[in-house]
C-alpha cells in the first residue's frame, strides 16, 4: 500500500517531477528535428542552413496532437526515448493519484486544493506545471530558450506547451483561451504577441501569488494592500434556525449573493462571521469603494482568486460607492459576473435597504435583514455585561430605553465605562451609571457631524433645579421626557399598529426669547443621557437645487446614528408656512419644506423645535408635532427665583446672600420686566466687574455694581434706565 505524503511540498515535487517528464520527451523530438543539423553557433538567430532546410524537406508534415503514437516520424531509438518519458510521466500520475489517496486529511495538498477550488481539469493542471517549472528551477528557463531556439525566451509560451501537452491536438490553445478558468482566474498570465509572431508565441507564466500559495506562503497579493484584510470579527452571533435553513440552500448553488442590510458595521460584519462560521470558512473584507476607483477592475479580480486560493467568503463593504445616484457603475457589473463564478456566496454590505434592478436575468440574490436588537433584547444584552449589583436590572432597563445599541456597541460602551471609572479613580472606583451613560454616548456620537453641533450638556444638569416654569409647563417637561423614553416599550406592545403610529417624538417649545426654551432641550436631553444635537441652519441651506435636501438626509442620519436629541432653534425659518408658487424658487423652497415635512415624521428619535413665532409655523408641522410646551414670560414672584439662582450660581456665599437681600430690598424683581437669559446676563457682567475692580464685599458697592449692571442691560432692551 502506498504511503501518503507528509508535506503539500512533497506532493508538488512528484507532480513537478512527472512535468519534467513531458519536457524531457518533447526534448527529445525536437532534438531529432532539428538540433541534429542545427550548428552550435546558429542557436537563437533567423540563420536557417542548406542542411536544416534538407532536414525539414526529409520530414512529411504532421498536424501536431494527431496521432496517438508520440514517438511516429522519429528513428526508432529516438522514438523509444520519447515513448519511455511518456510512460514514465503515466506511472508517475498513478503512483501520485495512490500516494494522495492514502494521505491524511490533516495535510492540506496545495495543489489538489487548487484544482479543486478553481474547477481545474487535468490539462488545465498540466498546463500550470509546465508554466511553474521555470518558477523554481532555473534549468528549465534554459531549456525553454533551447526548445523556442530562443535563448531570451525563457518561458512557456503557448506553441510550445501546446507540443508538450499533445495529444490531443491544441489543447492549451482551448485551455489558456480568454474567459478559460486559467485565464480570467488570474492563475496563468499571458503575455503580449505581435502581428510578425502569431498567438502561439504569447509567453505563459504562473502570476506570483499563485507560485507563493503552491509553495506554502499564505501573503496577500500586495496590489490588495489597503483593499482586502482578513476579518476580526466581534463576538459571533448565532443564526436563527431559518438563517441557518437558507444558507445550507444558498450554499448549494456557487454564485450565491447575500445583501446585508440594516444595523451598523459592526453588526454587518459580526453577522459575516456568524455565516463564515456555519459554512467553515474565513472571510475576507473587501473595499467596495476601492473597487469603484480607476483600477477597480484588477481588485476585484484579484479579490475573487484570493478568496478562492483560501477557500474564504468575500464581504464587499460599502456598495453604496458602486453606484451614482441610484444607477451602477461599470464596476458593479464585473463584481457580479466575478460572483457568479466563486464557488462560495458572496456578501454584500450595503447599510440601506435596497434592491438592484434586472433581477431576472442576474444570478440569486438574496436580501439579509439585520434588525436591530428590541428594548427586552438590549436589557439583556446590558445584564450580561454589567457587574453584579443589587441595581443591575435597573441600570440595564434605564440604559436599553434610551439608548439603541447593537450588540457590539453594548460591548464596547461596557469596556469604555470601565476606562472611563479608571480615568476617575486610578486605585480602582466602580463603575457608575454616569461612566456607562457617558460611555453610550460616545459610541453613538463617533461620527463627524458636519452640519451640526454637539451642546456639551453635563450629566448632573437637573430639571427641577435649574427651570423656572410654572408648575403645569414643568410637569410637561417631565411627561416629555417619559414619552421619549418609553416610546419603544410602547412601539413593541402595540407592534401591529406599528405603521400608523409615529416613530419618533417631536415637541415644540413656544415663548419669547430669553424664557428657557434652548435650557429646557439641555435639560431633557441630560435627563435621557443623550447627546443635544443643535441643527446648524446656515450650514444645511444651500442655494444649489437639490444641495439642501442632502444636507438634512445626513442630519438625519448622523442624528439617529448618534441616538441623540435633534435640537432646532429659531425653528419657524425652516418650518414656516408655506405660500403660493409664484415662480421656481418658490417651487423649490416648498419642495425643500416637503421633504423635511416627511423627514421629520419618519425620524426614530426625538425632535425639539424652538421659535418665538408660533404662529408662522405651518400647520402641517403643526399636525406633526406630539407635544407643545408653552414658555411663558416669567411674573415677579418667578423672576425673584431667577434672581437668586443666578446670584447664587456667579457669587460665593457671603457676597451673593447680599446681593440677595438687595434684589429683595430694592424690589428689582417687581420693578423690571426682565426674561430669565437678561437676569443671566446681569448677574455674569456684575461677576466679571467684581473680579476686574476688586469691589469689596460692602453692601453699598455690591448694589451700585448691580444697578449699573442692570442699566446696562435695560440700555441694550432700548428701556428706560433708571434704577
Amino acid at each position: 500500500m502506498a504511503a501518503g505524503y507528509t508535506s503539500s511540498l512533497e506532493h508538488l515535487t512528484d507532480e513537478l517531477a512527472r512535468a519534467d517528464e513531458l519536457v524531457r520527451a518533447q526534448t527529445q523530438r525536437w532534438r531529432t528535428s532539428i538540433a541534429a543539423t542545427k550548428p552550435d553557433d546558429a542557436w537563437g538567430m533567423a540563420y536557417v542552413d542548406d542542411a536544416e532546410v534538407s532536414r525539414y524537406l526529409a520530414t512529411s508534415f504532421r498536424l501536431a496532437g494527431t496521432d496517438s503514437d508520440p514517438g511516429a516520424g522519429m528513428d526508432r531509438a529516438d522514438a523509444a526515448v520519447v515513448v519511455g518519458c511518456r510512460r514514465s510521466a503515466e506511472k508517475r500520475a498513478r503512483a501520485i493519484a495512490a500516494r494522495v489517496k492514502a494521505t491524511s486529511r490533516d495535510v492540506p495538498l496545495r495543489l489538489d486544493l487548487l484544482v479543486r477550488r478553481f474547477g481545474l481539469d487535468d490539462s488545465e493542471r498540466d498546463v500550470l506545471l509546465l508554466c511553474l517549472l521555470p518558477e523554481l528551477d532555473g534549468r528549465f528557463r534554459r531549456l525553454y530558450g533551447y526548445l523556442h531556439d530562443d535563448v531570451s525566451c525563457r518561458s512557456a509560451t503557448v506553441g510550445l506547451l501546446d507540443e508538450i501537452l499533445s495529444p490531443p491536438a491544441f489543447v492549451v490553445r482551448r485551455v489558456l483561451r480568454p474567459g478559460g478558468r486559467l485565464v480570467d482566474s488570474e492563475l496563468i498570465v499571458l503575455g503580449g504577441w505581435t502581428t510578425a509572431d502569431g498567438p502561439s508565441r504569447r509567453t505563459a507564466r504562473v502570476e506570483d501569488r499563485v507560485v507563493d500559495f503552491l509553495t506554502g506562503s499564505d501573503r496577500a497579493d500586495a496590489r490588495l494592500a489597503g483593499a482586502v484584510s482578513d476579518l476580526v470579527p466581534p463576538a459571533i452571533p448565532a443564526l436563527t434556525s431559518a438563517q441557518a435553513q437558507l444558507l445550507e440552500a444558498l450554499a448549494a448553488s456557487p454564485g450565491a449573493r447575500i445583501v446585508l442590510t440594516g444595523g451598523d458595521q459592526r453588526s454587518r460584519r459580526g453577522e459575516a462571521a456568524a455565516i463564515g462560521t456555519h459554512l467553515g470558512c474565513p472571510v475576507l473584507l473587501a473595499s467596495a469603494p476601492a473597487a469603484a476607483e480607476q483600477h477597480g477592475m484588477q481588485i476585484i479580480s484579484l479579490a475573487f482568486r484570493e478568496a478562492t486560493l483560501r477557500s474564504a467568503l468575500l464581504l464587499w463593504e460599502g456598495c453604496e460607492a458602486l453606484f451614482d445616484r441610484g444607477r451602477p457603475l461599470p464596476a458593479w457589473a464585473v463584481l457580479l459576473q466575478a460572483a457568479a463564478r466563486h464557488p462560495w456566496p458572496t456578501l454584500l454590505d450595503h447599510a440601506a435597504l435596497w434592491d438592484p434592478e434586472d433581477r431576472a436575468h442576474s444570478t440569486r440574490l438574496v436580501r439579509w435583514p439585520l434588525p436591530r436588537p428590541d428594548v427586552a433584547e438590549r436589557q439583556a444584552q446590558w445584564a450580561a455585561v454589567l457587574p453584579d449589583s443589587t441595581g443591575r436590572e435597573a441600570v440595564a432597563l434605564r440604559l436599553a430605553q434610551t439608548f439603541d445599541l447593537t450588540a457590539a456597541q453594548i460591548q464596547d460602551a461596557a469596556a469604555m465605562a470601565q476606562d472611563l471609572a479608571l480615568l476617575d479613580d486610578p486605585a480602582g472606583a466602580a463603575v457608575t451609571v454616569d461612566h456607562l451613560l457617558e460611555a453610550c454616548r460616545r459610541q453613538t456620537g463617533r461620527r463627524l457631524l458636519t452640519f451640526t453641533e454637539r451642546v456639551a450638556v453635563p450629566a448632573s444638569l437637573d430639571l427641577d433645579a435649574e427651570i423656572v416654569l410654572p408648575a403645569e409647563q414643568k410637569q410637561q417637561l417631565h411627561d416629555l421626557v417619559d414619552r421619549i423614553r418609553l416610546r419603544n416599550v410602547l412601539a413593541e406592545r402595540h407592534p401591529a399598529d406599528a405603521w400608523r403610529r409615529p416613530k419618533g417624538v417631536v415637541c415644540l417649545f413656544t415663548g419669547s426669547s430669553g424664557t428657557g426654551k434652548t435650557l429646557a432641550a439641555a435639560c431633557v436631553a441630560s435627563a435621557l443621557g443623550k447627546d443635544l444635537l443643535r441643527v446648524d441652519l446656515p450650514a444645511v441651506v444651500s442655494k444649489w437645487v437639490g444641495e439642501t435636501e442632502k444636507n438634512l438626509q445626513q442630519v438625519f442620519a448622523e442624528a439617529e446614528d448618534a441616538n441623540a436629541v435633534m435640537f432646532f432653534d429659531e425653528a419657524e425659518a425652516f418650518f414656516a408656512k408655506r405660500g403660493e408658487v409664484k415662480g421656481a424658487q418658490d417651487r423649490w423652497a416648498m419642495m425643500e419644506t416637503d421633504y423635511l415635512l416627511q423627514r421629520i415624521e419618519g425620524y426614530t428619535g426625538a425632535v425639539i423645535l424652538a421659535t418665538n413665532l408660533r404662529q408662522q409655523i405651518d400647520e402641517a408641522f403643526l399636525r406633526r408635532i406630539h407635544v407643545v410646551i408653552e414658555f411663558p414670560f416669567p411674573d415677579r414672584i418667578q423672576r425673584e427665583q431667577l434672581w437668586l439662582r443666578a446670584l447664587h450660581r456667579h457669587f460665593a456665599k457671603p457676597t451673593a446672600v447680599e446681593l440677595c437681600e438687595y434684589i429683595r430690598a430694592t424690589g428689582v424683581a417687581d420693578r423690571f420686566s426682565l426674561s430669565g437669559a437678561a437676569i443671566e446676563d446681569i448677574a455674569e457682567d456684575a461677576e466679571i466687574h467684581s473680579v476686574l475692580n476688586g469691589s469689596a464685599s460692602a453692601g453699598t458697592a455690591l448694589g451700585s455694581l448691580l444697578s449699573w449692571a442692570i442699566e446696562r442691560e435695560l440700555a441694550k432692551q432700548g428701556k428706560p434706565a433708571t434704577i
